[in-house]
Order: structure tokens, then C-alpha cells, then sequence
């Protein structure tokens, strides 16, 4: 993320959180029903998934997803079989996930990309970028033109 991104970590890191708890009360709902939303099966839910929120935080996190928003399915894709190890090699939570993994998987999936689409667009509207101006000519300026543009979720603008 460069400079002008970076004081927004934590509100995307907020968004994050609210989009996966957000994810975990739909899955209950939906495999539930309305009682899948009772104070004591969201307990017995959320303690293990809060576990997998913090390695799924910090998978994001060394995973440059917030700096690069394009690795989203591939993190997710990990951060899921962290959850998946954590729920059926843990037996103490007391949970069998089978049907509900893949429904929260596929809920935080729409879910979280709907949220990094959201966030991504609106930096992008607000024009934060990094102007930068390329000194020189040659096949070293010419890589860094096209990582560039390339890569536009840096937020680099080349005049």
C-alpha cells in the first residue's frame, strides 16, 4: 500500500472482521435456520473461528493482501485450509464443520471480494496514488513503465 493508503489498513483490517463475523452469522443462519443464531451455537462457533481469524489475518497480512488486493483467492484459498486444520484436527471445539466450512468458504469468499472490490474502487476514485517520474531511458526504465502499469493497485502514477 503506499503512503497515502497506508492510514487505511486499519479500516480495511475493521472491514475484514466485520465481513467474516458477518460470514460465520449467515452460515448459521442458513444451516441453522434461526436458531443457528442463538447466543450458545454462535459461541461454540466463534471461538474456533476466532482462532482462524487470527491466522487468517496475519496469512493476509504476510501474504501482502494489504498492499496487493489481486491476491485475495489465493490468501482465502490458504486461510481456508488453516480453518479446515484448525476445525477437524482440534477436536475440542466440539464442532463438525463439514457442511459448514464450505458454506462460510463460499459466503466470506463472496462476501470478502465484494469488500476489497468495494474499498479498492473507492481509493481508486479518490485518485490517491504516488506520482512518480522516471529519469533516464533504456530496457531498466522500460520494466519499471510496465510494472506500472501492470500493476495498478499500486497506486503509481508516471508523469
Amino acid at each position: 500500500m503506499n503512503l497515502a493508503v497506508k492510514p487505511l489498513r486499519p479500516l480495511v483490517l475493521l472491514g475484514d472482521v466485520i465481513v467474516f463475523y458477518g460470514s460465520l452469522v449467515l452460515t448459521l443462519y442458513l444451516r441453522y435456520g434461526a436458531a443457528g443464531v442463538s447466543r450458545d451455537i454462535f459461541l461454540a462457533h466463534a471461538v474456533p473461528f476466532s482462532f482462524a481469524l487470527c491466522g487468517w489475518i496475519l496469512i493476509f497480512y504476510i501474504g501482502g493482501l494489504y498492499e496487493r488486493p489481486a491476491r485475495f483467492f489465493g490468501l482465502l484459498t490458504l486461510g481456508g485450509a488453516l480453518l479446515i486444520m484448525l476445525l477437524y484436527f482440534v477436536p475440542q471445539f466440539g464442532i463438525a464443520p463439514k457442511g459448514n466450512f464450505f458454506i462460510f468458504m463460499a459466503i466470506y469468499a463472496a462476501l470478502g471480494f465484494t469488500w476489497r472490490s468495494v474499498v479498492d474502487a473507492l481509493l481508486r476514485r479518490r485518485k490517491i496514488t504516488r506520482r512518480v517520474m522516471l529519469v533516464g531511458a533504456g530496457p531498466a526504465r522500460e520494466e519499471i513503465e510496465r510494472y506500472v502499469k501492470e500493476n495498478p493497485e499500486r497506486m503509481y502514477e508516471i508523469v
